[in-house]
């Protein structure tokens, strides 16, 4: 009866510790930013304020969905996964700042960590077509 007893407690320590493993890749990186003006992030518009952006985990290609944290409008944007930036030392938030329209471009979780380019939208593609834009970055809290 011990020897199975002994079996059965080594498999169950087994299941739990594959389980564990599982549950942590699952974890997706959370980024929380304020924003003092609207800007668009894809072809939706959001008001100032703070937000939150995740990976949306099983999605075929990267993609990252932005919201408020407090309710309302979400939406979710394809990226493209880029290079760590070497002389980013937190998280951050780039914009592609237009004279009319701030669109969000590039997301950086954290120093030492890949980030995600923006597909662009539609009014981001039609800013694009007279104007040159400005990068503006703002600092973001990273985990």
């Amino acid at each position: 009866m011990k020897p199975l007893a002994g079996k059965l407690a080594l498999f169950i320590v087994l299941a739990l510790i594959i389980g564990a493993f599982a549950a942590s890749a699952q974890i997706t990186t959370q980024i929380v930013f304020r924003m003092s003006r609207p800007f668009v992030v894809g072809n939706t518009t959001f008001p100032e304020g703070n937000f939150v952006i995740r990976e949306v985990p099983g999605a075929a290609k990267p993609t990252l969905e932005f919201s408020n944290p407090r309710g309302g409008a979400s939406v979710k944007v394809e990226a493209v996964s880029i290079p760590a930036d070497h002389t980013i030392h937190a998280a951050e938030i780039a914009f592609n700042k237009y004279s009319n329209l701030m669109a969000l471009s590039q997301v950086f979780p954290g120093p030492g960590k890949h980030g995600y380019q923006l597909v662009p939208g539609q009014p981001e593609k039609d800013a694009a077509k007279s104007e040159k834009p400005l990068r503006q970055t703002i600092p973001a809290k990273g985990n």
